[in-house]
C-alpha cells in the first residue's frame, strides 16, 4: 500500500495553550480516516493542519502526490 499522508511529531500551540502535542500518523491509499474525540481535543486543528489550511507549530506533514481535499466545517462564516 502507498502512503498518501505522513505526519510526524505535529505540535500546535495557540496563546501558550498546547492544542496538539507530538501527533504522528500515516494514511495509506484506500484507507478511510475517522477522527473522534471530545470537544476541544484538537480534531479540527489536526484536520486543518493535514489539509494545509493551518501550519503546525512544529513537526512535518508530507504528501506522496498532490491530493485534493473536501472540507466542510461545522460552522461556516462567510
Amino acid at each position: 500500500m502507498a502512503t498518501l499522508i505522513q505526519a510526524d511529531n505535529i505540535c500546535f500551540s495557540s496563546d501558550a495553550r498546547v492544542i496538539l502535542d507530538h501527533v504522528s500518523m500515516q494514511l495509506d491509499d484506500n484507507e478511510i480516516l475517522t477522527v473522534i474525540g471530545p470537544n476541544g481535543a484538537g480534531k479540527t486543528t489536526l484536520l486543518r493542519i493535514l489539509t494545509g489550511l493551518m501550519k503546525p507549530t512544529s513537526g512535518t506533514v508530507s504528501y506522496t502526490r498532490p491530493i485534493t481535499f473536501g472540507y466542510m466545517p461545522q460552522d461556516l462564516h462567510l
